[in-house]
């Protein structure tokens, strides 16, 4: 019975011993550490619902007990995951003609709207786009997308459910010096 290896691997003579070294240290040894490596380096950005730890530290940063209800969806834009969706020079006339669409729906001042406007667009341009974005989901506004803005509509609402519950989480958590946690006697009845 043999062993189905090539014949200058058996080699008794010793001349094929460097071969086989480097073959077992890269297959057993260098493969699996790279895996490894791979692995953990993308799964260190997420928590175990799949939420990034920036996002996390975000929501509580921003969650406060004096947080209007109309600023939460300023919080919810602010997920890691939503900056990461690329904003296109392409996008820049369909935002604007989305803008147009839900514009009612935004927390602008009537009062100053033109200085509103321009300090909405000021914004960073992921933030834009995203509470436009689910503006218009909300507002059933969706007809009027490019088809690159539908993709990115579509990846923004795959993410949302995991977002609001890690939203709802913080606003939750048990009551800290900080004042974290102010739902909680909302959902207990006080």
């Amino acid at each position: 019975m043999g062993i189905a290896l090539p014949q200058f691997l058996l080699n008794i003579d010793g001349a094929s011993g460097g071969i086989m070294l480097i073959g077992i240290v890269g297959v057993c040894i260098i493969l699996p550490l790279t895996i490894a490596v791979i692995y953990l380096s993308r799964s260190s950005k997420y928590t175990g619902n799949f939420v990034m730890h920036q996002t996390i530290y975000a929501y509580y940063h921003f969650m406060k007990p004096s947080l209007a209800p109309s600023k939460v969806m300023d919080v919810f834009i602010r997920a890691a995951e939503y900056m990461e969706i690329p904003v296109r020079r392409t996008d820049e006339e369909s935002l604007q003609k989305l803008f147009v669409l839900v514009r009612s729906e935004l927390n602008l001042d009537p009062r100053n709207i033109r200085q509103e406007q321009a300090k909405f667009w000021k914004q960073h341009p992921a933030l834009v786009k995203n509470e436009l974005l689910i503006q218009a989901h909300l507002t059933r506004e969706t007809a009027a997308l490019s088809p690159s803005l539908q993709r990115d509509f579509k990846q923004i609402l795959a993410l949302a459910p995991r977002l609001l519950e890690e939203l709802m989480k913080m606003a939750i958590i048990p009551r800290t010096p900080q004042g974290h946690g102010w739902l909680r006697p909302a959902i207990r009845g006080g």
